[in-house]
């Protein structure tokens, strides 16, 4: 393989750990709580990777101009930015983040503020930065980056798999929720129903009535009361992750009864901590 790609590929998991990094430090001084801000399980935000795969790759003829690296660096990250929060919404119909109560955003995927904040970093990172992980990359033996850039790439692809695989059983298991939930009440209205119009059938009727209501409510509580068991403790790899470490997370689609499920795991949490 070509040392340039091999580099370069070096780069994108180096700057997707350093963003990771700085992503659960940023959250967990904001929120006082250890927060995996990663789209993946492991230790990656390969938006950052990407992003510094760009500015390098677009913009080393331009780093010795501080103005035009930082430009460039605002339009990549910002474009990069805006293409992945709209990837999420469409695709996984959820949002991992939203500028959209911040001035001068656009869609809520960028907002100018942030968009400035990654033009700096990048003129940081090339400047200062990426000559000493330059250097780092450069002294690994090419034998041995292969080695270990094979095991990186593995394991992304694995996560990433496992994750997506995450998030469609997540929708699944919502979707079976929202289905016992409508089930629920139409039992709920029809029993009231049934007990409320004496006129019309004898009161043997309307407990003979009642109580067939009465045993397909309890047993839909019961499947309900599974699932939501099934979804809070699907801990290694599974929803668990996404309530517990990503309490700002938004769901386009069935939102409701997300955050009644988010509301009731950290009510669980809290529970368990006392």
């Amino acid at each position: 393989m070509d040392l340039f790609i091999v580099n370069h590929i070096w780069y994108f998991f180096i700057y997707a750990f350093l963003g990771w990094c700085a992503e659960v430090m940023f959250h967990t001084i904001i929120t006082g709580k250890w927060v995996n801000r990663g789209f993946l399980n492991g230790p990656l935000c390969p938006i950052y990777g990407f992003g510094m795969m760009l500015i390098l790759l677009a913009l080393d003829p331009l780093k010795n101009n501080i103005v035009l690296l930082f430009v460039g660096a605002v339009l990549l990250t910002s474009g990069l930015e805006f293409l992945t929060g709209w990837v999420l919404k469409n695709l996984f119909h959820l949002t991992w983040w939203d500028y959209s109560k911040r001035p001068f955003n656009l869609g809520g995927y960028i907002c100018l503020e942030f968009s400035l904040m990654w033009g700096v970093g990048g003129v940081i990172i090339v400047k200062l930065i990426q000559p000493l992980v330059q250097q780092f990359v450069q002294s690994i033996p090419y034998v041995v980056s292969l080695i270990f850039l094979a095991i990186f790439i593995i394991i992304l692809l694995l996560d990433f798999m496992a994750t997506v695989a995450t998030l469609i059983g997540l929708e699944k298991d919502v979707r079976e929720l929202e289905k016992v939930g409508l089930g629920i009440r139409n039992l709920s209205d029809s029993l009231s129903h049934e007990l409320s119009d004496v006129a019309r059938i004898t009161d043997s009727k309307v407990e003979s009535t009642r109580q067939e209501l009465q045993d397909k409510l309890e047993s839909l509580e019961k499947q309900s009361v599974l699932l939501k068991k099934h979804l809070f403790e699907k801990r290694f790899l599974g929803s668990h992750r996404l309530f517990n470490s990503l309490p700002k997370l938004y769901f386009t689609k069935h939102h409701e009864i997300i955050m009644q499920l988010k509301e009731e795991f950290n009510k669980i949490l809290h529970d368990s901590n006392k």
